[in-house]
C-alpha cells in the first residue's frame, strides 16, 4: 500500500478536524463553525463514511490531506510528513530494508545453486530424470538446500548478514535446535519478481517429506500471490508475442522455456490473484490458462476466469447517438483456456511432442465456451437438479458479457442446454450484476474520473496547452489535485517529489484506448463536465442526508439552512445536465 494512502486509511478526519475546529455531531455526522471564512452558522461538515469534509457556504471541500493543507497554509509533501506519526505510518524508505532482503535472497540463492553444483547429487540426479537441461538449471538457478540444519546460516553470518534479518526474510525458522535453516534436503527455485530480484524461494521436496513443496514465508519483498514465476524470463516475449500463457507449476515453465516457449509462466499452484492479473495486464490482454486437467486445475482455472475478468478492465469513452461521451468500464482482456489431455502437466505434454503444445495453446477456447463445457460434462443435464445447477453456475457468467448480440448467442446456448426458453432466462438474468460490472464511472471509488482525466493529460500531452485548470475545483482527492496543478504548469516542480512522481508513473502505465486528436479534446471536455456533474451530485447526496437528520432532530433552524444548500446545488446541477 503507498503510503498516502495506508495515512488516508489509519486516520480518522473528524478526530483530525476537531483539532481544529469545534465540531458538533449530527447523526453519523459532524458540523461546526468552517475555519476558511467568515462562518456565523455552522456550514462546514465532515463526513466520517467517505473521509470527507464540506463548506456548504464557500463551497470548499475534500480530504484530510487537502484540509490540512489549506489550515496550516502547507505543500502536500509537509502534509504527509505532518500527518504519518500521526496516523503511525513511517516514512522511512522502505527501499533500503528491502534492499537488504534482496541481497540476503541473492546470496542465498548462489549458495544453493553451488551446493547443487557440488554436493547435490541427488538433485541433480532428479533434474537428469525430469529432463531439465544443464542450461535451464543456470538460466533459473535452480538449487539444492543441504540437510545440515544451519549450513545456510553459517554462509550468510559470515557475510555479515544479521540473525534478524535472515528471521524477516524467512530463512530461519524456530526448530527443535533453535533456529534452523528453513528450507532442508529439498531442490530449490529462486523465484523473481519482473526485474529479476529474487524475493523468495519455492522448495520441493526429494523423498515422501510433506508437504511436497514450501515456500518462503510473506516477507516485505515476497507475497506468493503478487508474483508470477518466470515473468522474469519471459514479460519480453509477453510482449512481443501479445499473450501470455499460465500454468500451475515450476517444472511446467522450465520445460515450456526449455523447448522455446518463453511466454510461459505460474501462478505457483494457487488460483490467479488480481494482483497477478494487474502483473499481467501491464504486458498483455491476452491470458491463456492452461491448468492441469484434475479437480483442483478446473477450480483454477474457474477462479481464474473470475479474477482475470474483474481485474482487466479498462475506462473506455462510448459516443451516444447524440454525440455525447459516456464513460464505461469495458473488458480488455481476451482470455482462453487451454484444455491439457488426459490428467497430463504442461511438462509432460512438452516433453513428448512440443508440437502438441504449441497447437494446444493456439487452439486454446474462449473461457466462456470452457465454462459451458465443464458444466455439461459434471452435470446430468437430464434431471431438473442438473439443469438448475447449470443455470446457478452459468447466468452470472452470461451476465457478465458486454455486448448484445454475444450476450444473445449464449443465452440461446443455455436456453438449449437446460431447455428453458430464452424470455424465460433473460427474466432471471442478473441484470443488475451487469450493470455493476459495466456501470458508468460513478463509483465508490471517487478519485476513478479524476485518476482518467489525469491519464488522459499524461496520454494525449497537447491537452495540457487546453485551460482545464478549472477541474482543479472538483478535485477531492489532494494527492490527484496536486498532480492536475503540476501537469497544467502551475508548480511543474511537483513532479519532483518523490510521492507525486509515483502517482504520475502509476497514471502513465494504464492504458488508453487510441484516440484521435479532436477525440481525446472532445473525451477531455466530456471527462470535466462529468468530474463537476460527480461532484454536485455528491453533495446534493450529502444535503439530503444531512436534512434528513435536521428533520429527525427537529433542528428547524438547519433545515432552512440545508434547503438553501439545496435550491443552489440543483440550480447547478440542472446548468450541468443542459450542456
Amino acid at each position: 500500500m503507498r503510503v498516502v494512502d495506508e495515512i488516508r486509511q489509519k486516520l480518522d478526519i473528524a478526530e483530525v478536524i476537531s483539532g481544529y475546529v469545534l465540531l458538533q455531531k449530527t447523526g453519523q455526522n459532524f458540523r461546526g463553525l468552517c475555519p476558511f471564512h467568515k462562518d456565523t452558522h455552522p456550514s462546514f461538515y465532515v463526513f466520517p463514511q467517505d473521509q470527507r469534509w464540506h463548506c456548504f457556504g464557500c463551497s470548499q471541500g475534500g480530504d484530510v490531506f487537502s484540509f490540512v493543507m489549506k489550515k496550516e497554509g502547507i505543500e502536500f509533501r509537509d502534509a504527509i510528513h505532518m500527518l504519518a506519526p500521526r496516523a503511525g505510518v513511517s516514512l522511512q524508505p522502505p527501499a533500503e530494508a528491502s534492499s537488504s532482503l534482496y541481497r540476503l535472497n541473492e546470496e542465498a540463492a548462489h549458495f544453493y545453486h553451488q551446493f547443487l553444483r557440488t554436493s547435490g547429487r541427488k538433485a541433480r540426479s532428479y533434474l537428469a530424470g525430469r529432463n531439465i537441461s544443464e542450461r535451464s538449471i543456470l538460466d533459473f538457478e535452480l538449487g539444492f538446500a543441504p540437510l545440515e540444519a544451519h549450513s545456510l546460516r553459517k554462509h550468510l553470518l559470515s557475510l555479515s548478514f544479521s540473525r534478524d534479518e535472515m528471521i524477516e526474510g524467512g530463512l530461519l525458522v524456530l526448530g527443535e535446535r533453535g533456529e534452523e535453516d528453513r528450507f532442508r534436503g529439498r531442490l530449490i527455485f529462486p523465484i523473481k519478481d519482473e526485474g529479476g530480484r529474487v524475493c523468495g524461494f519455492g522448495a520441493r521436496a526429494l523423498d515422501d517429506s510433506l508437504p511436497k513443496y514450501i515456500n518462503s514465508s510473506k516477507t516485505r519483498v515476497f507475497d506468493k500471490g503478487s508474483l508470477l514465476y518466470g515473468i522474469d524470463r519471459a514479460q519480453e516475449s509477453i510482449r512481443r508475442r501479445g499473450r501470455v500463457v499460465v500454468v500451475e507449476g515450476y517444472m511446467d515453465v522450465i520445460m515450456a522455456h526449455q523447448n522455446g516457449f518463453s511466454d510461459v509462466v505460474a501462478s505457483m499452484g494457487t488460483s490467479l490473484t488480481s494482483r497477478q492479473v494487474s502483473l499481467l495486464g501491464r504486458l498483455t490482454s491476452n491470458i491463456v490458462l492452461a491448468l492441469d486437467a484434475d479437480a483442483a486445475g478446473k477450480m483454477a482455472t474457474l477462479r481464474g476466469i473470475e479474477v482475470v475478468g474483474d481485474n482487466l478492465t479498462q475506462v473506455v469513452p462510448i459516443p451516444d447517438s447524440r454525440g455525447k461521451v459516456k464513460f464505461e468500464n469495458e473488458s480488455r482482456a481476451e482470455l482462453k483456456i487451454a484444455i491439457i489431455p488426459g490428467s497430463k502437466d504442461p511438462d509432460e505434454v512438452i516433453q513428448k511432442d512440443p508440437k502438441v503444445w504449441e497447437e494446444i495453446t493456439r487452439e486454446a477456447r474462449p473461457a466462456i465456451d470452457y465454462c459451458f463445457d465443464l458444466t455439461a460434462s459434471e452435470l446430468d443435464l437430464n434431471t431438473i437438479e442438473g439443469r438448475t445447477q447449470a443455470l446457478d453456475r452459468l447466468l452470472p457468467v452470461v451476465a457478465k458479457i458486454k455486448h448484445p448480440v454475444t450476450r444473445s448467442l449464449y443465452v440461446q446456448r443455455l436456453s438449449r442446454m437446460v431447455k428453458v426458453t430464452e424470455d424465460d432466462l433473460l427474466s432471471v438474468l442478473p441484470q443488475k450484476q451487469t450493470e455493476r460490472n459495466l456501470k458508468p464511472i460513478l463509483s465508490k471509488d471517487e478519485s476513478t474520473m479524476e485518476e482518467y482525466l489525469l491519464s488522459l493529460l499524461l496520454h494525449y500531452p497537447k491537452l495540457k496547452n487546453r485551460s482545464i485548470i478549472e477541474a482543479e475545483d472538483y478535485f477531492q482527492n489532494a494527492e490527484s489535485k496536486e498532480v492536475l496543478v503540476a501537469l497544467m504548469g502551475e508548480d511543474p516542480g511537483k513532479l519532483e517529489d518523490a510521492v507525486i512522481s509515483e502517482k504520475v508513473n502509476k497514471l502513465k502505465a494504464r492504458d488508453l484506448p487510441p484516440l484521435k486528436d479532436e477525440e481525446a479534446e472532445e473525451v477531455l471536455w466530456s471527462s470535466i463536465h462529468r468530474l463537476k456533474w460527480r461532484w454536485l451530485r455528491d453533495l446534493k447526496l450529502k444535503e439530503e442526508v444531512l436534512l434528513k437528520e435536521a428533520l429527525v432532530g427537529g433542528d428547524r433552524e438547519e433545515m432552512a439552512r440545508l434547503e438553501q444548500y439545496g435550491l443552489k446545488i440543483n440550480q447547478m446541477l440542472k446548468e450541468v445536465e443542459r450542456k
